[in-house]
């Protein structure tokens, strides 16, 4: 591959301009691999991704496999690979435009000002007992410009939100805890998840709006399995790098 010149100069290009990647119907080897350089990957519900297709696969022995056997877009949502999911090619294509109008600056306030939710909500969201749960996209949708939040890997490390919103037009990427999942803990793959959204949030210099309610890391045995020291400490890393202003509120617990 490295004779290829085409994965070298696709590597060089993430963190110096947006990268988006859509996948519909077949998308194995070379292809893949170029779509996981991306910042973000859209997939259509047909499509089907993997590092190596059905060729490969019996090449190296391991039998025959049907090309809708490997890496089915529901299997890919849930391991965190695809970002956004698509009906068709058409709302791919859409969703793409919705996506990179982010990184294009702060919008021209309207005529009537900058619709939001009625800001009154924001008193009965997050209920005062600590033992209760509560939908954290609510808080977000709240705070957010109205139909402005786009959520990233929604279906991967549910115990945390992640996404981009706008607030009187300009673009804050935002990270929320989700109490409805693990009371709030950060379990490994949502370490993962913040992780890798901070960086693009750092990577484009766009600030970050942390939404924390959380009792701090999932603890015990099957926790410990899923390499939850490597993978926690890389939050660490990569939040002490950080260089774009970066705004916590604290909504019940830190």
């Amino acid at each position: 591959m490295l004779a290829v010149t085409t994965f070298r100069q696709m590597a060089r290009l993430s963190a110096l301009v947006p990268l988006v990647g859509m996948a519909s119907g077949n998308c194995f080897a070379g292809n893949a691999a170029l779509l996981g350089l991306c910042d973000v990957i859209i997939a259509t519900e047909d499509a089907n991704i993997g590092m190596a297709g059905p060729a490969m696969i019996f090449g190296g022995g391991l039998g025959k496999v049907l090309p809708s056997q490997i890496g089915p877009c529901a299997e890919q949502v849930a391991s965190g690979v695809v970002d956004l999911v698509a009906k068709d090619e058409a709302e791919a294509t859409e969703l793409a435009r919705t996506y990179l109008s982010y990184f294009q600056g702060a919008r021209p306030e309207p005529a009537g000002g900058f619709r939001h939710t009625d800001q009154r909500a924001l008193r009965s969201i997050v209920p005062q007992s600590r033992k209760r749960g509560y939908e954290a996209r609510a808080v977000v949708h709240a705070l957010a410009d109205e139909d402005s939040f786009l959520e990233l890997r929604r279906g991967f490390g549910d115990g945390m939100v992640t996404g981009f919103m706008r607030v009187e037009g300009r673009t804050v990427g935002v990270l929320a805890n989700q109490p409805t999942v693990l009371g709030g803990a950060l379990d490994s793959d949502g370490a993962l998840k913040a992780a890798r959204f901070l960086e693009l949030c750092d990577a484009f210099q766009l600030p970050l709006c942390f939404l924390c309610d959380t009792p701090g890391f999932m603890v015990g045995l099957e926790s410990e399995r899923t390499a939850a020291v490597r993978k926690m400490a890389r939050l660490f890393a990569v939040g002490s790098s950080m260089t774009t202003p970066f705004f916590t509120i604290v909504l019940r617990k830190a």
